[in-house]
């Protein structure tokens, strides 16, 4: 027998999000409203709105993860949503990534540079690759 599901509580801020107050958010910012990690805006999503299909994500518009308003809940795909987050400027970049292995001053550093990628790459502990993708401007395009 399956245990019943916490009552859901919320209070509604000035954009209208309904923000989760009874259930925690976890490590990725969304709440969960199950032990097996079910997501309590797709939950809400699936009680109020419909079904979701199978590799459907549910994004929100307002960008608020513990937001449970369902009309701020709509589907669309992986890519949709990242493009959505890039679209709205949400996205981490440059230094802000907490992987970032360098600084803006030395990605200008690299841009600069006349040494050799090899000679970068040991300088810098970095890919060859990377460093070219650097030098061509396909990545690191903030600084």
């Amino acid at each position: 027998m399956s245990r019943p599901i916490k009552p859901i509580t919320y209070k509604i801020d000035k954009n209208g999000c309904y923000i989760c107050t009874s259930h925690k958010p976890k490590s990725k910012g969304y709440c969960q409203i199950t032990r097996k990690g079910i997501m309590l805006h797709r939950y809400i999503y699936e009680k109020k709105v419909g079904s979701i299909p199978k590799d459907m994500c549910v994004c929100h518009s307002c960008d608020v993860k513990i937001c449970i308003n369902p009309k701020h809940l709509f589907l669309g795909t992986q890519n949709d949503n990242m493009q959505d987050k890039v679209k709205k400027r949400r996205q981490t970049k440059g230094i802000e990534v907490n992987t970032a292995k360098l600084t803006k001053r030395q990605v200008k550093e690299i841009r600069r540079s006349n040494k050799s990628l090899t000679k970068l790459s040991k300088i810098y502990s970095m890919s060859i690759s990377n460093l070219w993708k650097i030098k061509k401007g396909l990545i690191w395009r903030s600084v």
